[in-house]
């Protein structure tokens, strides 16, 4: 009786052990249609850097942002790669990931998630192009789990007319480039290491729903992305930086090559679809320049710099009234507490009505987003 008792113990403590291992599976990624909202603080390292250790090493407690300087609110959001690839660049993504300017068009599977493709103003110049990856990115394996190691690299190129800097030099400058020169190549180039090295115990303590102790999985990200301008010498037939053509490059908006490594620390729960925390470091880890935090419309709402959007009725049963909406705004998303999409609604005017009897009891954040689907007002909404 007492073996089996023993045995039945040790079942138990491996079910246990077995169940508390954090694991983030192809399950648990964004699907198409999601967006999650996020809230970033920012801070100046050297004068008053915040570091990682100021949040605690063995369980992460985040219960005080005054120390950072200014904040962002900001969207991740996730598109039907079909809508936004209408030339047939990327036919094999599965989704399409809108981040800063740039859409990122992704291929996941029961292994992995891979970036194929990339595209939008890179430059902020006004030229949108795609750029399909000679091999994918892996941005993600599944399982991910403690020990989970990978690298991948990609590089990608397109070609275009020099005509796409006649509006950026002045009319003799661009006759002298375009009897030099007959086109432009655009050039990416992306490295990533992921390492995740340990379960943490996360707390996010900002007076917002949160509040509670998640066992996450924490990562150690190294992106360094290079994109720059190459031009094709009619003279010479070959290509060269366009940084080095003597009185052009000094005369556009952006410095070329654009450099950019970034160091993050991702906190990976399955409650959650993207990171319940992201920190933006330095080289080592140590200092946070940037701290996001995944929020579900409770986390320092109060805070949002974004416009607000009028509403009525609010808390509203059948129907609601959104009125002073942005003459900039494109769409307007309603997202429920758990970060996803309900409803999406094209912008031709100021107000919108919409039905919101088939939304579930609960409150809900309405978005106004822009061209390129950044939050530009928002308002909190109650369904009862």
């Amino acid at each position: 009786m007492k073996k089996f008792s023993l045995i039945i113990s040790i079942l138990c403590l491996f079910s246990f052990m077995t169940n508390a291992q954090v694991s983030f599976d192809a399950e648990h990624y964004p699907q198409t249609e999601d967006a999650f909202p996020f809230i970033s603080y920012f801070t100046n390292p050297g004068d008053d850097s915040v570091f990682v250790s100021d949040f605690g090493v063995d369980n992460m407690t985040f219960n005080d942002v005054t120390m950072f300087g200014d904040y962002l609110v900001d969207t991740i959001a996730f598109f039907n790669p079909e809508d936004y690839d209408l030339n047939g660049d990327f036919p094999n993504a599965t989704h399409m990931m809108i981040d800063g300017n740039q859409k990122i068009f992704i291929v996941k599977t029961d292994d992995h998630a891979q970036a194929i493709g990339f595209s939008g103003d890179m430059f902020d110049m006004g030229m949108e192009f795609p750029i399909p990856a000679d091999n994918p990115l892996t941005l993600m394996e599944f399982p991910t789990t403690i020990e989970t190691s990978f690298e991948s690299e990609t590089d990608g190129e397109y070609a275009m007319p020099t005509q796409a800097l006649q509006t950026f030099l002045p009319p003799d400058d661009y006759d002298t480039f375009a009897e030099n020169f007959d086109s432009l190549k655009i050039i990416i180039n992306i490295e990533e290491v992921h390492d995740v090295l340990e379960t943490q115990s996360v707390n996010i303590n900002l007076g917002s729903a949160n509040n509670e102790n998640l066992s996450c999985l924490k990562e150690f990200v190294e992106n360094y992305r290079m994109i720059d301008i190459y031009v094709h010498s009619i003279s010479f037939g070959i290509w060269a930086p366009l940084s080095s053509v003597p009185g052009i490059s000094d005369q556009l908006p952006m410095d070329l090559p654009m450099l950019d490594t970034t160091y993050t620390l991702n906190w990976w729960t399955p409650q959650y679809k993207m990171p319940l925390v992201q920190a933006e470091t330095n080289q080592d880890h140590t200092i946070v320049t940037n701290l996001k935090f995944h929020y579900n419309g409770e986390n320092s709402v109060q805070q949002l710099s974004l416009k607000s959007i009028e509403v009525h009725p609010n808390p509203a049963t059948h129907q609601v009234n959104l009125t002073e909406l942005p003459k900039s705004g494109a769409s307007l998303i309603v997202i429920n507490n758990q970060g996803k999409v309900e409803k999406r609604f094209s912008l031709t005017g100021k107000f919108i009505t919409f039905a919101c009897d088939q939304l579930a009891s609960g409150w809900y954040m309405l978005q106004v987003l822009d061209q390129n689907g950044k939050p530009i007002a928002q308002q909190k909404l109650i369904v009862q």
